[in-house]
């Protein structure tokens, strides 16, 4: 997949067809945008890009709450390569993009070489969110290029979004989230220097160092699967304050892989959450904390056996 880093170029020769949207979790509702997207470029022989921003709107707009998000973009740009996408373009929603009228958005997307496109029934553009998924069915048309404004995606009698998602997971509700996601939720980022108590108890374990506005599971123990170098491990991994050994009330992500004593520190790491194990709990000593991982380690030891290699 190529991934460019601003608009569609004017000037660009090769046909191409454009699905628009965020895509934070790449759920199953942005799938059902990909698939018709691909199936229309398949028939009429054009290649199937998405358009999407680096920065969440929330995060740029003054006056918008910052919205907690389930993907990176790092994340994105992967899930978006498995799902077929030949071209990516990522452009930076600045304040000076979300001042721009719904006009010149459209008058910037529809390039020459533009020759389908596929949005969401609720997608909105342009300054304070004025454009409709209505009014690019309008301007296509009168360019001759066909628009196609897909209807909600529901599981459950609930539609399918990103919003429901985050609910989902930071309840701890993985189960749910798996089947509107359509692949369990993860993580990833640089392991970080911890303060080394899981190395004195014998369960090394790698702190992830994740931007603040990611998404975390409930606070808990889950069993996890961690990849690196491209190969997976099972693992345990603890998100929370950690109560027993520290005061600071601060979230961390720190995973025990199974299998993997080297120190991986400033290695990037990818973690799956599969299945939680419990809540967090404050223990009354470290005595007690390390017989208790040590029957995590087993039960995700169990529960990872079918999905692990080593």
């Amino acid at each position: 997949m190529k991934v460019y880093f601003g608009h569609p170029d004017p000037s660009m020769q090769q046909r191409f067809g454009l699905a628009l949207g965020f895509f934070d979790g790449v759920h199953e509702g942005h799938r059902r945008l990909i698939t018709c997207l691909k199936l229309a470029a398949a028939k009429q022989k054009f290649i199937p890009a998405v358009y999407t921003f680096l920065e969440h709107p929330t995060h740029v707009v003054p006056g918008l709450i910052p919205r907690k998000l389930l993907t990176t973009p790092r994340e994105r740009i992967h899930f978006l390569k498995e799902e077929g996408i030949e071209s990516l373009y990522m452009g930076s929603f600045t304040p000076e993009f979300a001042a721009e009228d719904k006009q010149t958005f459209m008058e910037q997307l529809f390039v020459p070489a533009l020759k389908y496109l596929v949005v969401g029934y609720n997608y909105s553009f342009g300054r304070g969110g004025e454009g409709t998924a209505e009014d690019l069915r309008s301007f296509g048309e009168a360019r001759g290029v066909p628009v196609v404004v897909l209807p909600e995606v529901a599981v459950n009698g609930e539609s399918v979004s990103s919003t429901r998602i985050r609910k989902l997971v930071e309840k701890g509700e993985l189960r749910e989230a798996v089947m509107l996601l359509r692949r369990p939720y993860s993580v990833e980022g640089s392991v970080k220097p911890g303060n080394q108590i899981g190395q004195t108890m014998g369960f090394p374990t790698a702190n992830l160092y994740l931007p603040d506005y990611k998404v975390l599971p409930a606070r808990g123990v889950y069993a996890t699967i961690a990849y690196l170098d491209g190969r997976h491990w099972a693992a345990v991994t603890n998100v929370g304050i950690k109560p027993t050994v520290t005061d600071k009330a601060v979230d961390t992500v720190e995973t025990h892989i199974m299998g993997k004593k080297e120190v991986l520190y400033g290695r990037f790491l990818r973690v799956m959450f599969v299945q939680k194990l419990r809540g967090e709990i404050k223990f009354d000593g470290l005595d007690t904390l390390k017989k208790q991982i040590a029957m995590d380690v087993e039960a995700a030891k169990e529960i990872l056996k079918p999905m692990a290699e080593e």
